[in-house]
């Protein structure tokens, strides 16, 4: 039941993310990485609690850690369903990016 619980949680942070509410978002990460932080290296949720990272990273400015975060998610998470995510985090990314000035 824990896990239920945790899944729920990364769902509306994600969701958060993917609204345009990214303080609302990134407060509820950081409040619950820790308990994500088990989370992430597990082989059937570990690539949806990486987007979070990600979408953290990314919501912080640091556009270098999430492009790394997302290469190593892509090449360790290879389903198709985990692919079209970072694919969809990678069309995130980009935007930041040239938002930054990063990519002309």
């Amino acid at each position: 039941m824990k896990r239920l619980g945790k899944l729920i949680g990364i769902g509306v942070c994600m969701t958060y993310f993917y609204t345009g509410q990214g303080e609302k978002a990134l407060k509820l990460f950081e409040a619950s990485e820790k308990q994500f932080a088990r989370y992430r290296n597990r082989k059937q949720i570990g690539g949806g609690m990486e987007a979070a990272y990600i979408l953290a990273a990314i919501q912080r400015g640091q556009l270098g850690e999430a492009r790394a975060l997302l290469e190593h998610a892509k090449s360790t998470w290879t389903q198709p369903r985990m692919q079209q995510s970072f694919q969809r985090l990678e069309d995130v990314l980009k935007q930041a990016e040239r938002t930054a000035g990063a990519v002309p």
